[in-house]
């Protein structure tokens, strides 16, 4: 389940929503905490970049590199808290995966 997860979050970096949608809703439903927690990450970037507001966090990431690198830092910082549930380190890990994703693309493909 979290490889399909993961080629999903694939999908979005490479800027194909529809592909990382159609992997996301292939997805088999789980009480694995750490799972749901990923998965919940997901659905929320999709929903974000489909929904175009450019004002948004996830938009915000892409055209402002310090911006990206300084989340980047925080949320390695929340993950490594010992006090986050397994939903919380699934949801911090997909998110952590994103942006160091982000930083792995030139710029100029970002837009």
């Amino acid at each position: 389940m979290l490889q399909k997860l993961e080629s999903s979050l694939s999908y979005i970096l490479q800027g194909n929503l529809k592909k990382a949608e159609a992997v996301l809703s292939e997805a088999k439903t789980t009480e694995d905490e750490y799972v749901m927690g990923y998965k919940d990450a997901l659905q929320g970037l999709l929903d974000s970049l489909n929904s175009k507001d450019t004002k948004s966090f996830v938009f915000r990431l892409k055209k402002d590199p310090q911006f990206l690198r300084n989340e980047l830092e925080r949320l390695k910082e929340s993950e490594a808290s010992h006090l986050c549930t397994e939903w919380d380190l699934g949801y911090f890990k997909c998110w952590t995966s994103y942006l160091q994703g982000l930083l792995q693309i030139p710029a100029s493909a970002k837009e």
